[in-house]
């Protein structure tokens, strides 16, 4: 079974382990019915990290809601990039969710 880190998992792997114990239903006594979410595990590592940029992905996201507010400073926006080269501005500038670590995009 695999699920996240939430301690209220571990109380219902503990309960439905021993009663398939109990019942002789798992191999190897249950040693590898619990297994950790590696994607979770994997975001919690990558939201750490970005935790290094400090408030700086706050603000750059604080300044797309702006942008994104409204019509007429998304127009400027799109204006600016278009006068630098090597910007898509054909992409939208877009939220990242800071729970997916795949949202949250750098280049180089």
């Amino acid at each position: 079974m695999t699920l996240d880190n939430a301690s209220t998992n571990d109380v219902l792997i503990k309960t439905l382990k021993s009663e398939l114990l109990l019942q002789n239903f798992l191999v190897c006594d249950g040693e590898f019915f619990h297994v950790r979410c590696c994607a979770h595990i994997l975001n919690l590592i990558v939201q750490e990290g970005l935790k290094a940029f400090g408030d700086s992905l706050d603000h750059i996201r604080e300044s797309i809601k702006y942008v994104r507010g409204s019509k007429s400073r998304m127009m400027n926006f799109k204006q600016c990039v278009e006068k630098i080269r090597d910007i898509d501005a054909e992409t939208a500038l877009c939220i990242d969710a800071p729970t997916r670590c795949n949202s949250t995009l750098f280049y180089d």
